[in-house]
């Protein structure tokens, strides 16, 4: 799956705090898809977030080992 924002700062992010929200910014066009997959929430301008629910269970399935 390829995600429109970057994943180092998203490792970075894991690593460092392990809970809590990912704040990034989409592509107009991916705003929906992002929404629909992801459980993203559009919070205005090109800005989304991922609650921390819906992040630790991103968390979970791309990175098992942490």
């Amino acid at each position: 799956m390829q995600l429109d924002f970057e994943i180092d700062k998203l490792t970075h992010s894991i690593e460092d705090v392990k809970t809590g929200e990912i704040l990034f910014f989409s592509k107009t066009k991916l705003i929906e898809h992002y929404e629909k997959t992801l459980g993203a929430v559009h919070i205005g301008g090109h800005r989304m977030i991922i609650y921390e629910r819906e992040a630790q269970n991103l968390i979970k399935k791309y990175y098992p080992n942490l």
